[in-house]
């Protein structure tokens, strides 16, 4: 996995967002993968042909991982948050 950045991206009274991305490298969407996403994830879409995939959680974080393994991050609550992020979907996801 590398990491291209993870940087901050909105203010919200004292919290700092971040948003990043990183390239996971050859993944595959296996639906014991997308199982258990769903068990981290409120919401867990995936488009038809598993193309992409959308992982959100309340109350603004957004994860859109693409077949071509990047992957990007919206506005998380920290920079370690995100990297714990991209490690699971890197476990999940690499073959």
């Amino acid at each position: 996995m590398k990491i291209i950045t993870i940087d901050p991206c909105f203010t919200k009274g004292d919290e700092d967002l971040f948003s990043g991305e990183a390239e996971l490298g050859v993944i595959k969407i296996a639906p014991t993968a997308i199982e258990e996403l769903k068990k981290q994830f409120d919401s867990v879409q995936v488009t038809p042909g598993n193309e992409m995939i959308i992982l959100t959680n309340p109350p603004v974080e957004k994860i859109i991982i693409f077949d071509t393994g990047r992957v990007i991050i919206r506005r998380i609550a920290s920079k370690d948050l995100a990297i714990s992020r991209f490690e699971l979907l890197e476990n999940l996801l690499v073959s």
